[in-house]
């Protein structure tokens, strides 16, 4: 086992990370290093035969990386604890007992080299936070070691059972608590077993959403933008008056959009959605309606379960016919919709 480290010199104005190596005895060491949350003690184990290439940027974002190879998780003692374990799977690679690393007594992400769907799945069981599929590139690696840290690190409180988030942050939520939206936009979405994305849902200010257990259905609740939220347990939220109503908006905003993913052409349910959207954060303005909340056309794509240029071809052809438009530009854009169904799901 060999731990490295990165140290820093001048290049070009910038700072570049250049990897040591040490041994396990030595005391891990950082220096020049911006001091960032990056700066976390990872775990890499696994088959990394022939990939060391994707742990660079690891190293130029200043983690501490500890590489063993093995069934076994470490061989002598670490100088830390890692705050994260990255397990590459081989064909022959074998899953840890989830007892050994779990996503509570040891987090871990896995990145499938073997490319078996079977293999997500069972990784998953055995504990992963996430799974990364074969052809995953070195920044992807990257922005899930990120993500997964983000996830695993408490919240900063805003004030008295309040929290923060950034944009795209992950938001962790106990099975046993509910969640209301206070300022900002939470995403829900599900992770399938190929690395896919879906999208479940948008909920807005004063809008509720309930903990999940750890389980194969792999759901995770995103920062659509800079959020606010509070998080009760269920026997004190249930004490609010308004309780009941908000859980049965929720319930109605849950079986619409399923509703709209179940119509048969593509253009019906990327309509559908844009039409609860409106529903939900739309405002007027002269004869439109526009839909004040940023979504690309990938993330549509992720909620009607197709391509993002398919989705980009079909917003084409309503723009075309007259059903939408779009003002601004970048991340002020906004789809406006000339005509709305007239739904009333209770989602404001």
């Amino acid at each position: 086992m060999i731990a490295l480290t990165g140290t820093t010199q001048s290049h070009n104005g910038r700072r570049v990370a250049q990897p040591e190596l040490e041994t396990p005895h030595q005391a891990t060491t950082t220096t020049n290093v911006v001091d960032t949350p990056s700066m976390a003690q990872l775990l890499i184990t696994g088959d990394w035969a022939g990939a060391f290439e994707s742990l660079a940027p690891l190293y130029g974002a200043g983690y501490r990386l500890t590489l063993t190879t093995g069934e076994r998780t470490c061989d002598c003692p670490l100088p830390q604890a890692p705050a994260l374990t990255v397990l590459a799977l081989g064909p022959e690679t074998p899953l840890p007992a989830r007892g050994l690393l779990s996503s509570r007594e040891q987090p871990w992400i896995c990145w499938n080299r073997s490319d078996d769907p079977e293999r997500d799945l069972a990784a998953y069981h055995a504990g992963a936070l996430t799974v990364l599929p074969a052809d995953a590139t070195a920044s992807v690696l990257l922005q899930s070691v990120c993500n997964a840290l983000a996830a695993l690190a408490p919240a900063p409180l805003a004030s008295e059972g309040e929290r923060r988030y950034t944009r795209e942050e992950l938001i962790t939520l106990p099975s046993e608590a509910i969640l209301e939206v206070r300022a900002g936009v939470v995403a829900q979405t599900v992770i399938h077993a190929d690395g896919s994305e879906v999208l479940l849902g948008l909920c807005g200010p004063g809008q509720i959403l309930t903990g999940h257990p750890e389980d194969s259905c792999c759901l995770q609740l995103v920062a659509h933008t800079d959020a606010v939220v509070s998080v009760r347990r269920w026997d004190e939220a249930t004490t609010n008056p308004t309780f009941v109503e908000r859980l049965r908006a929720r319930l109605r905003q849950m079986e619409a959009w399923s509703a709209m993913g179940t119509r048969h052409y593509l253009d019906q349910r990327v309509v559908g959605v844009l039409d609860l959207l409106a529903e939900q954060f739309g405002t007027p303005q002269g004869d439109m309606i526009v839909i004040d909340v940023r979504i690309t056309h990938a993330q549509l794509a992720a909620a009607v379960g197709a391509t993002r240029t398919t989705v980009t071809r079909i917003l084409g052809d309503l723009r075309t016919r007259g059903h939408l438009t779009t003002v601004g530009s970048g991340a002020n854009e906004r789809f406006c919709l000339h005509t709305l169904a007239g739904n009333d799901h209770g989602l404001r």
